[in-house]
């Protein structure tokens, strides 16, 4: 059998299984085409097995299918260039699927398929940190030593400074579109939910960041963060791939601390803190959402700083409760306190209703609090509409789940009032 009639036998599998993913969902061909903005002529030739030019396409398909790289395009990219014979975890199962999505997306910008370096990747596996290789390679490489907590502070603060992150939350989606990273927003199957959340790889002309759409806006945002971490500050000329292993390893160590930083800048939460009586105004809660973090994340960063007891404590139900009680009270009864307190800059707009008429991202309503950013600091998709067709499938909500989003997505006239509606200097 030749090469070419092997290629072939591929590409057709590939066809197949997007024409049964399609009937499985009860979707017609007209339904598809119009919802990613395709000809039915282009839809046609994919689930034919002519799937040659059109990876853009399969890409929007998978998003709109929610449907992981390496279910559709499994066996068709050949063996991994990579040995993973000596691997010894858990999360071996999932290696094909970061692999398949790194291709699929060197296939998108015509890139070759040859691997230079592993992936990073970050998971767990039964509650606990789990690493994807063997930690014997990484331990020997000197230089990945724990940092002490300045340097990574003041490595979060020049990222924050070189990118003009001065609006809150920290937009950290925009510092992978400043550096030219693609982000892609994965399917990952339902296994490898918290196993898997998310990867990195870079090459010298190549940056993909992919994260598990399955996951809460919070913990997308944390995992950008950490992964971004690896790509500016980890990969050298060592071949290795983390998981993180566990919370003392230190290249996660570091990786995670940096993205507390960088999304809950020490200055920003001494400015919270500057009056002893802010004090009485904070909750969890409302100081995850004044960040853009995880409930669990914002208590970790508050114990930090003494202001909750012991975060594994802030994290019990009863206390979580307690503290749901106290946000729910101050947001009936102490908006205008909470304004004071809180500023413009901050991820609670809604909450506090402050500023009614501002321009809202089109796809997932957040507030767009910085006009000179082009992805949406809540979910990471493109701030403008597509124009034309050309990168609709690129570009389409069907990158997110629509429950991560918003409970309803805005309508076509929504949209355009939204659009029409003029930004307000918030930093006033």
């Amino acid at each position: 059998m030749t090469v070419n009639t092997i290629h072939h036998e591929a590409s057709s599998q590939v066809g197949a299984r997007l024409r049964e993913v399609r009937e499985a969902r009860r979707l017609s061909p007209e339904q598809v085409a119009n919802l990613i903005k395709i000809s039915g002529s282009t839809l046609e030739e994919i689930e034919a097995g002519n799937i040659q030019g059109h990876f853009k396409e399969i890409f929007g398909l998978l998003c709109l299918y929610s449907e992981s790289s390496h279910s559709i395009f499994n066996g068709y990219f050949g063996a991994s260039y990579l040995d993973y014979s000596s691997e010894k975890t858990d999360l071996r199962d999932s290696i094909a699927f970061v692999l398949d999505s790194i291709r699929l997306h060197k296939s998108i910008q015509n890139k070759p398929m040859h691997l230079t370096s592993i992936p990073l990747a970050r998971g767990r596996s039964n509650g606990q940190y789990t690493n994807l290789s063997g930690l014997s390679e990484i331990r020997k490489q000197q230089s990945l030593r724990k940092a002490v907590p300045s340097l990574l502070e003041g490595r979060a603060r020049d990222v924050i400074n070189q990118h003009r992150l001065y609006k809150l939350p920290i937009n950290v989606y925009q510092v992978a579109a400043n550096l030219g990273i693609s982000v892609s927003f994965e399917s990952f199957p339902s296994d490898l939910y918290m196993k898997l959340r998310g990867f990195c790889y870079k090459e010298d002309d190549f940056g993909l960041i992919g994260i598990n759409k399955s996951h809460p806006i919070a913990l997308q945002r944390f995992t950008i963060a950490h992964e971004c971490y690896h790509y500016l500050y980890d990969f050298n000329s060592t071949r290795f791939l983390c998981g993180p292993d566990n919370s003392t390893e230190a290249f996660e160590w570091n990786a995670e601390r940096f993205a507390a930083e960088l999304l809950m800048p020490k200055d920003s939460v001494k400015r919270l803190i500057s009056n002893p009586l802010n004090v009485r105004y904070l909750t969890v809660h409302l100081v995850a959402e004044h960040f853009g973090v995880s409930y669990e994340a914002a208590a970790i960063r508050l114990s930090n700083f003494g202001l909750v007891p012991d975060a594994q404590q802030a994290c019990d139900p009863s206390y979580r409760q307690k503290d749901k009680k106290k946000t729910k009270y101050l947001l009936e009864s102490q908006v205008d306190r909470l304004n004071a307190v809180f500023g413009l800059e901050t991820g609670i707009k809604d909450l506090l209703e402050i500023h009614t008429q501002v321009k809202r991202h089109y796809l997932c309503g957040a507030v767009i609090t910085d006009p000179s950013h082009t992805v949406c600091w809540r979910c990471g998709l493109e701030i403008e509409e597509p124009k034309s067709t050309k990168d609709y499938c690129l570009k389409s909500p069907y990158r997110q789940k629509a429950s991560n989003l918003s409970s309803k997505l805005p309508s076509l006239e929504e949209r355009q009032k939204n659009a029409n509606q003029i930004t307000p200097n918030l930093s006033a």
